[in-house]
């Protein structure tokens, strides 16, 4: 009897193990098991897939490796704090954090630490959750407030200002006319017209930047949509010293030998437009863009990554931080919703547009990345 009741444990706690290993592997959150060093003992499968390593991979490393700094020298020192003191700093408190992906990529994360027990070693145990779908969600959520009311009141404002512009330049036109004789009278209405025209422009860039993006998504090769967009400047490359260099790095053809994503081609090209225009206003001849397409991953999907870099004087700190600012400019004529335009044009791709890390370019350097595959949704409608 003794011998049976013996087994009976044993396969219960047999059973239970089975179970525990089958709720780690198929449990949808991350669970990562560390030691009071901060050593990590066990990985399951969400959390490998979550940062981008490869089973197995992590076992054994310090668990800051999935840290952005300043977090991952500061790490450690939470942990023996808590041991000194019984304080909790990250212990036993849900927060939101920023985690780091295998290819350096950073994305936001709820994390939950609470310690296993009071054996030897003693234990902890995050819990991580991917709220990088739900921090967008809650940005456009705010985005679209916003802008739907910076529409309406552009379009009230665009609508009644658009009459009184009509007759102004009437007006002006007449005028225009009547001295026509006087070249320096006509080269102030010349002025005048000019700046009305970009004051009109404005209030009509002001209302298609507040008006919802509907991407519409189909297979296209990015390179030809970017040679499309270097096309339609040929007007402001017209008797310049100006070159276009593209270079395609080793892995980033697919299996068919093309640069295929699934874009909204005439939103993208207008992007590579703006991002091309703002470098032939910046430089001076000759100039040169230099364009390179190569293999990534976004959220750990395929995707491809466009470099465009010239030779001008490139960006300080201040216009780096500031380019998709809407409203902002350095040029005299600029509306300075171009780039702003073109990030949310991006985000509705949900890719990526970035000013590239200060490094071996001589002047600007924007990164724009696409996904390889089609949205999960599928459905290419206002996002």
């Amino acid at each position: 009897m003794t011998e049976t009741v013996s087994t009976d444990r044993n396969d219960d706690r047999t059973l239970d193990e089975f179970q525990l290993k089958t709720i780690l592997e198929t449990a949808v959150d991350g669970i990562i098991t560390i030691d009071c060093h901060g050593i990590i003992h066990s990985v399951n499968p969400a959390a490998e897939r979550m940062f981008g390593h490869p089973p197995g991979e992590l076992v054994g490393q310090n668990v800051s490796v999935l840290m952005p700094a300043p977090d991952n020298q500061q790490h450690d020192g939470y942990i023996a704090q808590y041991l000194k003191t019984g304080q909790p700093r990250i212990i036993g408190i849900g927060r939101e954090v920023t985690g780091r992906r295998s290819d350096g990529s950073e994305f936001p994360i709820d994390l939950a630490v609470s310690e296993v027990g009071a054996g030897t070693p003693r234990l902890f145990t995050g819990i991580i959750r991917d709220i990088s779908d739900w921090k967008t969600a809650q940005h456009q959520l705010v985005e679209a407030e916003r802008l739907a009311a910076i529409g309406e009141a552009m379009a009230g404002l665009a609508h009644e200002s658009r009459n009184a512009l009509q007759r102004s330049q009437i007006n002006v036109e007449r005028l225009a006319r009547l001295v026509a004789d006087q070249p320096d009278a006509s080269k102030l209405i010349n002025r005048l017209q000019r700046s009305q025209d970009h004051l009109h422009l404005l209030y009509e860039e002001v209302c298609e930047y507040a008006a919802p993006v509907r991407i519409d998504i189909t297979p296209h090769a990015v390179d030809s949509v970017l040679e499309d967009a270097w096309a339609e400047l040929t007007p402001l490359r017209h008797g310049r010293d100006v070159r276009l260099l593209e270079h395609h790095q080793r892995g980033a053809m697919p299996d068919d030998g093309t640069l295929v994503c699934e874009v909204d081609a005439y939103r993208i090209r207008r992007v590579f437009r703006n991002i091309l225009n703002n470098s032939l206003n910046a430089c001076t001849d000759p100039v040169e863009i230099d364009v390179r397409y190569s293999s990534t991953l976004l959220d750990n999907q395929p995707a491809l990554k466009i470099s465009i870099a010239d030779n001008g004087p490139g960006l300080n700190h201040d216009q780096q931080q500031r380019i998709f600012e809407a409203f902002y400019t350095t040029r005299t004529r600029g509306t300075g919703l171009g780039m702003a335009m073109s990030m949310r044009i991006i985000e509705g791709h949900r890719g990526r547009l970035e000013v590239a890390p200060d490094g071996d370019s001589v002047g600007a350097e924007l990164w724009v990345t696409l996904s390889r595959k089609q949205h999960q949704d599928g459905s290419g409608s206002n996002r």
